[in-house]
C-alpha cells in the first residue's frame, strides 16, 4: 500500500472513530471564527486537520454542521449543536483550568450584546483590564432584540435597559439608573433652561426613537401617566438619526441621558417631572454564571463605581 492510499485509509477509519473532545473544540472554533484557516490557527493545527475534525463529527451524527457554500456558516442543526459543543468545550477547559493550574481564563471567548454603547465601552475596559488576552464578540441592539439574543443563545450577557429587573432564569445586576433628558437646538428658547418639565414640552415638536426602543416605551409609560397624548412627534430608527433630526431643527428630542452624546448643536436638558423607573443592567442566564469569564464580568461589573 502506498502512502497516498495508505494517507486515505487513515482518514476513513479516523471519520468512523467515535468525535472528541477535539472534534467538538475544532467545530466550535470554525462557528465562533467564521473562518477554517482562522479556526486552525487558534487551535494550533492544520486546516486540513481541523476539516477532518469537523468531517468526524458529521459523519457520526449523520449531517452537515456547516454548510460549506456559505464559508462557514452553521447549518440550522448545526447551531443547535454549537450551543451544546460551547458548553461542554468551556466546562471541559475550566476543569483543565483547575485541575492543571492553567491560566485558561485568558484564553476564553466572550458574547457580549449591548443597548447603550457608552457605558458598556466603560465597562469592557474594564473586563480587558482584567483579563487582556480574552477575546470578545460585541453585538448592538435594543433591549428586546438582545432579550432574543440571549434566549437563542446568541449571546451569553448583556448590557441592556429595562424598566424592571427581570427575574429567574436571568441574572440581574444594578448598573446605573436612566434619566429622561430632552435635547433642544441650541438656538431654541428653551435652550437656556436648567430643566424642564412635561407640561412645557409636551406641544412642542418631540422626536424619539421608534419602537421597540426602551426610550419609546418610557416615554409612553411617562406620557399616559401624565394623562398627556404625543401629538406632533417623529420617530427615528436610531438614537444617530434622533441627534440629527434635533441638530437640523426639527423638533426636540426625547432620550436618556446616557445617550446625549456631546454635541454643541444641541443642549440636553433634564426632564424635572420624569418618572425615571429605567436603568441599565448586566443580564445573562442564571447557568451561564457556572462560565468563568461569565462570573469575571459579572464581578467586574458589580465592583464598578457608578459610571
Amino acid at each position: 500500500m502506498n502512502k497516498s492510499s495508505l494517507s486515505k485509509q487513515q482518514l476513513t477509519n479516523r471519520q468512523k472513530s467515535d468525535f472528541s473532545f477535539l472534534d467538538l473544540s475544532a467545530f466550535v472554533a470554525i462557528v465562533e471564527e467564521e473562518n477554517f484557516f482562522k479556526a486552525a490557527e487558534r487551535l494550533g493545527i492544520s486546516q486540513p486537520a481541523i476539516s477532518i475534525r469537523l468531517q468526524n463529527i458529521e459523519s457520526q451524527l449523520g449531517f452537515r454542521l456547516i454548510d460549506r457554500r456559505q464559508g462557514s456558516v452553521p447549518t440550522g442543526l448545526g447551531l443547535q449543536v454549537y450551543k451544546s459543543a460551547r458548553r461542554i468545550v468551556v466546562e471541559f477547559s475550566t476543569l483543565k483550568k483547575y485541575v492543571s493550574g492553567v491560566e485558561l481564563l485568558h484564553q476564553s471567548y466572550l458574547r457580549i450584546g449591548f443597548s447603550t454603547p457608552t457605558v458598556a465601552m466603560e465597562l469592557l475596559g474594564n473586563l480587558l483590564k482584567n483579563i487582556p488576552g480574552i477575546r470578545l464578540k460585541l453585538i448592538e441592539a435594543n433591549t428586546l432584540d438582545l432579550l432574543e439574543k440571549l434566549k437563542r443563545d446568541e449571546i451569553d450577557v448583556s448590557i441592556m435597559t429595562l424598566n424592571k429587573p427581570l427575574v429567574e432564569p436571568f441574572k440581574c445586576v444594578l448598573i446605573k439608573k436612566q434619566k429622561l433628558t430632552a435635547l433642544i437646538p441650541s438656538k431654541h428658547m428653551l435652550a437656556s433652561k436648567k430643566n424642564i418639565s412635561w407640561q412645557t414640552i409636551i406641544n412642542e415638536p418631540l422626536i424619539i426613537r421608534a419602537k421597540p426602543s426602551m426610550t419609546y416605551l418610557q416615554i409612553e409609560e411617562e406620557v399616559e401617566t401624565k394623562g398627556f397624548t404625543l401629538k406632533s412627534h417623529l420617530e427615528t430608527p436610531s438614537r444617530e438619526a434622533m441627534k440629527e433630526a434635533v441638530a437640523s431643527g426639527l423638533g426636540i428630542g426625547l432620550t436618556f441621558i446616557t445617550e446625549t452624546g456631546d454635541d454643541n448643536r444641541f443642549v440636553s436638558v433634564p426632564i424635572s417631572d420624569a418618572i425615571n423607573n429605567s436603568a441599565i443592567y448586566f443580564v445573562t442566564y442564571e447557568n451561564m454564571m457556572g462560565l468563568p469569564e461569565v462570573e469575571q464580568f459579572f464581578e467586574i461589573v458589580r465592583n464598578t463605581p457608578a459610571i
